[in-house]
């Protein structure tokens, strides 16, 4: 079925996003922050206990340390950040 939304005041929908996905990996609670406008959303990474970007990503994408991955992954790793 096709669903619509009325618009009022002819402006452009342009919601407001406040989403976190949260995970456990290796004993480290990682975090996915998505906040702001739809058309401008702002993507930040956590955890606890803090760790440095990459870190995180690498446990997100890969469920290891950074100094666990693959050549291979490590090259995926740097291309996502």
């Amino acid at each position: 079925s096709n669903i619509s939304f009325p618009r009022t005041g002819g402006g452009a929908i342009n919601p407001q996003l406040e989403i976190i996905a949260r995970s456990e990996i290796e004993d480290v609670e990682v975090q996915v922050l998505v906040e702001g406008s739809s058309t401008n959303p702002r993507i930040t990474f956590a955890s606890t206990p803090s760790l440095p970007q990459d870190e995180i990503v690498s446990r997100i994408l890969f469920g290891s340390s950074v100094s666990e991955i693959s050549a291979i992954q490590a090259i995926q790793l740097a291309a996502s950040l």
